[in-house]
């Protein structure tokens, strides 16, 4: 660590969306000014909300790759994770900031949004946080909210979106398309025998939000190469109709070759249609093609 301390952030930064970006962005900014420390996100692992039994299941949009991905293309110097317990949670807001903040890791510059809370119970709101901070010789900044139309963009507001399939609006709050990472495994080759092979994929990332099931346009990213996709996400019902939700991506232009346990990168642009069962293979193979339509204009 820099003897000359950090200029940072704190929060859970679910998606690292654009009113992240926003904090990050003024990080950033007080380095270039202050060049002898360093830029560092300070969050929590596992999300408290799941720890203090707030929520029995909490939906992710980033997994802790993805996170650390866009924190490197922002050019942040360091991520701190802080493994959350219930003890952890006991410690008040002066003990935090002090322990924490000045004492392990030496903020020398604390940026926050107007809601950030931290100690027992959520006790040290901004303006604690401020007053702590500063009678410590510590500097802080209350970066506001970013909102567009009214409406303040946030990891909520975005999982919402991703949760109806308007991939649109998800990506406007994010900054860029929705990711599903995954690992290709073998699949049924129900694909491959009617022309049209599909990447049947797990997905990366533990309690990772995946879209509503249905027919998305994509892009697809396998060992740097990028391809036009569509992907299905769903139980296959003219065939299967299992319980479990599957994804599978059929990749345009794509030279074809088996994928085992290679890993895609999938970035949904925009949903196409419901999933829906057909009388036959026919049917379903002719939707199948006007779908791969739609998807090249689409991603046009």
């Amino acid at each position: 660590m820099s003897s000359s301390g950090l200029i940072a952030t704190l929060g859970n930064f679910d998606g690292v969306h654009r009113g992240h970006q926003l904090l990050l962005s003024r990080i950033l900014a007080l380095k270039q000014k202050n060049e002898s420390m360093q830029s560092a996100l300070i969050s929590f692992y596992p999300h408290p909300a799941l720890v203090l039994g707030k929520t029995g299941e909490l939906k992710r949009l980033s997994c802790l790759h993805d996170t650390v991905e866009q924190l490197e293309r922002l050019s942040l110097d360091i991520l701190y994770l802080i493994r959350f317990t219930p003890q952890f949670a006991t410690l008040t807001a002066e003990q935090f900031i002090n322990a924490i903040l000045i004492d392990a890791l030496n903020v020398r510059v604390l940026v926050v949004g107007p809601d950030a809370r931290i100690g027992r119970g959520g006790e040290g709101d901004s303006s604690v946080i401020a007053e702590a901070m500063m009678k410590a010789g510590r500097s802080v900044e209350i970066a506001p909210f970013l909102s567009e139309h009214g409406s303040r963009i946030s990891s909520r507001q975005i999982r919402g979106a991703v949760s109806k399939g308007d991939m649109h609006e998800a990506a406007k709050g994010l900054g860029r398309p929705y990711l599903l990472r995954g690992r290709v495994v073998p699949g049924a080759g129900r694909g491959s025998k009617i022309g049209i092979p599909t990447a049947n994929l797990t997905v990366l990332g533990r309690n990772k939000l995946i879209p509503p099931n249905g027919v998305y346009a994509a892009r697809a990213e396998v060992n740097g190469q990028h391809y036009p996709a569509a992907v299905n996400i769903g139980t296959r019902p003219t065939f299967e109709s299992s319980g479990a939700a599957k994804i599978e991506a059929h990749l345009l232009n794509f030279q074809s070759r088996p994928l085992y346990g290679e890993r895609v990168a999938l970035k949904l642009v925009q949903k196409l249609r419901d999933e829906q069962k057909f009388s036959s293979a026919e049917s379903l193979l002719s939707q199948v093609l006007a779908d791969i339509e739609r998807v090249r204009k689409v991603l046009q």
